[in-house]
């Protein structure tokens, strides 16, 4: 292949339009398209951004002096290189096309590359041109397509005005003098020339976007003080052309257009055609070009491709945000209903091209939008299913990278994480990244793999069988081609449902296999219908003809010791589980280490696990191991692995195998124990080398790490956890990753709960105090036992919002937005929370549409704040909801644009009475495990279930044990002392107080009168007295607690 080295630029048939103008023109007549629908209906892509991808040649790093590895906005490594060295990784994952960052030098060296200055120079710190064509080279070897990223709208932030009021929108005719910031100017073709002497020629001078729902705002303004082409320019249009044709000389497959919905639909009917010739001219006939159009209209992004809407073939497809907008709801947060997919697809024939219809590109998340696992509610069972639509649904599938290894930041910065093992990271992006045995990896792996095998996957035609429009749910759809019919169902509800019998192709008595479990075998029935299937909660099931059951690749599933570990002593074995039993030769023969060691091979009897162990003191120490097969074959299908296999570890200093696990014990609590309030968690650990660290666990939720090692505590807030039993666990683990036996003791929570009220300042950084005096605190992520968000970004609009005071106006100018929730751990109860907002972004109704769920129970449905409440004004909504399971959690979920919110107010206003009888939730709970009366246990509130002569109720009432006899309210004595003074003894409970009262009837009518003083309860006796009080007359005595 020749490649290109010289600029060109196009300076044909110039229109003078005074002034020093001239517009240039290069025409085209043609309508050009892609060759082939269904080509890349085939495909399916993977995102990268480039920089944070793989570091495979530093030298680069600092090539434009904005090298700053833990930055948010700066240069952190990845390059051209470094995707080239992870292609086995990305083959690996099935992956057949890729699109990588913005390539050309950018104003100020940034990283992400959508900032452009010099647009036919590579930026340096992404390597040469040379390792741009080796890299996409490499790929093709390896039947990978590679696509650019693009920009016409903008370049950098190099222009700006002087003139009063900049940047202000100005309508034309009307507009800015424009000027270069400092030195640094745009290469030719956009630097001012005697052709284009002002900047006006080449640039947009109307100041930025005011409004983004406004098409003349939007094309002609800055997008976040970029500067703007003047993209009607017959001379932008023609070098813009040039300079794509170009770089589709470098090898590209295809174009993801940028910020497409920014430039004006004249433009894509001119350039789009030009840049499709030259390409079909150029071998590559199926060159792909989908545009960037940020909008939940089905309307809008369809009218830029192929020829909706009239004049010539724009673009082959766009990216599918209208279907993204209901994802989240769908899959992430579980609390949309699942027709409104099929309502989705039902749109797309009045609204797209036909060639478009179904290869519009999907995805789950990407650089622009919070990661799937940021979204409040989203678990990886639910990222499964959405994998699971996403790869046999309609349109071409595109991953963002990290997602198959569950990444969750959030928001831009934070959802830019670095792959390889950098210094941008946390969480799950921590260290290297590149784990082939990852479970999401695995998952996509095994999906692509499907559609290799099963056409229909890719190309064929979808029809629904069956949604819930209700809420969360079933949904069913078959993908048909030809004959061959895959059948996909999956369940985003919290409980089992089961699917009633759906017709298909499929002939009477055929029998079909579950992809996912091959002994999941149904039998078409005689209609012919596919019987019911029982799908259980957050899962999917794959259906295709037993006859056409394929053999998958084999793949490693495990491996010994992990990916990226670093405690492995050197003569540590090498343990590979395949997917299938394997050909030992095979294996061995295509097995490498580096460092080189010699070993031995074994292999379990059903030859799917091979181990190799290092000779002698194995692998040198503090060490990068690597480990490769390829080529390896299964002896079930004879079937090659798909891509060669790679792990990577690290040794420790330790040159023995320490087999020895550590030991924890847990001293405080005891087992048995009753525990309230504030709780220490104690105990030590022990270890033959090292206790590395402690964690601990409340029944079977996360672990978290203590304080210290062979001496450990932790603090747990019991009240915010449900009373009754429960259970509490130590682990500890040693540097080997070893991990001790499991110590655990029984407890009992009780605790009476008293007031709770949280406010929290949603997106702020600081405390608000409000206009009447409450304190609103600043705003917190979630951790066990508290309260904060899960998800979404922090936004802030400095508009003043009418009729709230200065010191509250920031309570309302700042949020969290995006798809994310809130969950206060909290004693149960009723309560009322209360959301504080205002819009301050969107000027008019459905810009923002977003639902809100607080208990899984949908409070606000498309509720658009602007709708309401008009512009910069506060809006406070209230609601009353029961918590009974000791976590109270509202989920925003965004229906159009995103989800926001200013202020949460949550407030105890009672207790939970789930039962009848006068008993509380919280103290059935403490004593019996669950919070309605039963017969069994004698927990009912009349029921006496320790036999001291006092109910349930009466024992609630009293504050006294329900099962324990000797603890009863009850007067013990009664003596007459020095004469004169009546004691009265009773027993008594710690947290109670106790009053003497007296009266001289047993008449109804005959009030009793406190005597003596009050007196807190001890746990034991207490003796209260009625001083002077003998004398011949009678007097009743009782004792109240309170």
């Amino acid at each position: 292949m020749s490649f290109l080295t010289s600029r060109f630029f196009l300076r044909t048939r110039c229109l003078g339009a005074g002034a020093g103008i001239a517009f240039c023109l290069a025409a085209t007549t043609s309508n050009a398209q892609s060759v082939s629908n269904e080509f890349w209906q085939a495909q399916n892509i993977y995102q990268i951004i480039t920089d944070r991808y793989f570091d495979g040649d530093a030298a680069n790093n600092n090539a434009e002096g904005n090298y700053s590895p833990s930055g948010t906005t700066s240069v952190h490594g990845g390059d051209f290189k470094g995707i080239e060295q992870k292609l086995d990784y990305i083959k690996a994952l099935g992956v057949t096309a890729i699109w990588i960052s913005p390539i050309v030098r950018n104003a100020s060296g940034q990283f992400h590359g959508y900032a452009g200055r010099d647009f036919y120079q590579v930026a340096p710190h992404w390597g040469s041109l040379a390792d741009l064509q080796h890299m996409i080279q490499t790929a093709h070897a390896r039947g990978i397509l590679v696509i650019n990223d693009i920009i016409v709208n903008h370049g950098g932030d190099l222009v700006y005005s002087t003139d009063a009021g900049y940047s202000a929108f100005k309508a034309p005719p009307d507009g800015y003098n424009l000027r270069y910031r400092n030195a640094t100017q745009y290469a030719a073709p956009f630097n001012t020339n005697a052709l284009n002497p002002n900047l006006t020629n080449l640039f947009h001078n109307n100041g930025a976007i005011p409004d983004y729902n406004t098409e003349q705002h939007y094309e002609l303004g800055e997008l976040s003080g970029l500067d703007d082409f003047r993209t009607e320019s017959p001379y932008v249009r023609s070098n813009m052309a040039a300079i794509y044709n170009y770089w589709i000389a470098q090898g590209f497959d295809g174009f993801r257009i940028d910020t497409a919905k920014h430039v004006e639909m004249g433009f894509w009917q001119e350039w789009c055609p030009n840049v499709h010739t030259y390409a079909a001219t150029n071998g590559k006939p199926n060159f792909f070009m989908f545009g960037e159009c940020y909008d939940g209209s089905d309307a809008k992004c369809g009218s830029y491709t192929g020829t909706q809407g009239g004049g010539a073939f724009k673009m082959d497809s766009v990216v599918d945000y209208p279907l993204y907008f209901k994802i989240n709801s769908v899959f992430a947060s579980a609390s949309g209903n699942t027709k409104q997919i099929e309502d989705r697809y039902a749109a797309l024939a009045a609204n797209y091209d036909p060639a478009a219809q179904n290869r519009l590109v999907t995805f789950l998340d990407n650089h622009d939008q919070p990661r799937f696992l940021s979204i409040g509610g989203a678990t990886a069972d639910r990222l499964n299913v959405a994998l699971v639509f996403h790869y046999t649904g309609r349109g071409v599938p595109c991953l963002y990278y990290g997602t198959e290894q569950a990444f969750n930041g959030a928001t831009d910065p934070n959802d830019r994480e670095d792959m390889f093992d950098g210094q941008f990271e946390q969480g799950p992006s921590l260290g290297d990244n590149f784990n082939m045995t990852h479970p999401q990896f695995q998952l996509v792996a095994k999906l692509n793999n499907f559609r290799r095998l099963y056409p229909a996957l890719q190309t064929g035609l979808h029809v629904n069988k069956w949604s819930n429009s209700a809420g969360p749910g079933l949904f069913a759809y078959a993908r048909r081609l030809g004959t061959q019919e895959v059948f996909v169902v999956f369940n985003t509800a919290g409980s089992t449902q089961v699917l009633p019998n759906r017709t298909t192709i499929f002939t009477p008595g055929t029998t079909i296999v579950n992809l996912f479990d091959t002994n999941e075998v149904l039998t078409v029935t005689a209609t012919p219908e596919i019987p019911s299937i029982t799908v259980p909660s957050m899962s999917a099931k794959i259906f295709v003809a037993q006859s056409n059951l394929q053999p998958l690749d084999p793949v490693v599933v495990n491996n010994s010791p992990a990916h990226d570990s670093t405690t492995a002593p050197t003569p540590t074995p090498i343990v590979l589980t395949f997917s299938k039993p394997m050909d030992t030769n095979s294996v061995q023969n295509s097995f490498r280490t580096t460092p080189a060691v010699s070993g031995t091979f074994s292999w379990s009897p059903t030859r799917d696990t091979m181990t190799f162990t290092p000779a002698g003191t194995g692998f040198p120490t503090l060490t990068m191991i690597t480990v490769r097969v390829t080529n390896a074959v299964d002896t079930v299908s004879g079937n090659a692995m798909f891509a060669p296999y790679e792990l990577k570890y690290k040794t420790s200093s330790v040159t023995v195998v320490d087999l020895i696990p550590p030991t924890v014990t847990l001293q405080t609590p005891t087992n048995n124990a009753v525990v309230a309030g504030n709780v220490t968690i104690s105990g030590t650990a022990s270890d033959n080398i090292a206790v590395q660290k402690v964690e601990v666990r409340l029944d079977s939720g996360s672990w978290v790490t203590a304080s210290g090692t062979t001496s450990w505590s932790y603090n747990l807030n019991s009240s915010n956890f449900l009373n009754g039993p429960h259970t509490i666990s130590a682990r500890s683990t040693d540097p080997s990753a070893l991990v001790s036996p499991i110590s655990s003791v029984s407890v009992r929570i009780i605790n009476q709960p008293g007031a709770y009220l949280q406010r929290l300042a949603c997106g702020n950084s600081n405390n608000i105090t409000d206009c009447v005096g409450s304190l609103w605190s600043r705003d917190t992520n979630y951790t066990v036992g508290a309260f904060g968000y899960i998800g979404g970004g922090n936004g802030y609009v400095n508009n003043s919002i009418t009729g709230v005071c200065a010191s509250a106006q920031s309570l309302y100018q700042r949020e969290r937005f995006g798809s994310f929730s809130y969950q206060f751990d909290c004693p149960i109860g009723v309560y009322e929370t209360t959301l504080l907002e205002s819009e301050t972004y969107w000027s008019a109704a459905g810009q923002r549409v977003f639902n809100v769920s607080i208990q899984g129970r949908q409070v606000l449905t498309n509720f658009d704040i602007f709708a309401i409440g008009g512009k910069n004004l506060p809006l406070t909504r209230v609601f009353t909801n029961s918590v009974t399971n000791a976590q109270l959690q509202v989920v925003f979920t965004p229906v159009v644009d995103n989800a926001r919110v200013s202020g949460i107010q949550v407030r105890k206003i009672a207790d939970v009475f789930s039962d009848t009888d006068g008993i509380p939730d919280w103290w059935r709970l403490g004593y019996f495990g669950h919070a309605l009366g039963q017969s069994g246990d004698n927990s009912r509130a009349a029921d006496d279930a320790d036999g001291d002569g006092a109910s349930n109720l009466h024992e609630y009432l009293a504050g006294t044990h329900p099962l324990v006899s000797g603890s009863v309210f009850k007067i013990t004595n009664i003596i007459v002392t020095n004469g004169a003074s009546i004691q009265v003894s009773c027993a008594t409970a710690i947290n109670r107080t106790y009053q003497l009262q007296s009266r001289t009837s047993l008449s109804a009518a005959a009030p009793w009168i406190d005597v003596g003083f009050p007196m807190s309860g001890t746990g034991a006796v207490v003796v209260l007295t009625d001083s002077g009080a003998v004398t011949n007359a009678a007097r009743y005595y009782r004792v109240q607690s309170f």
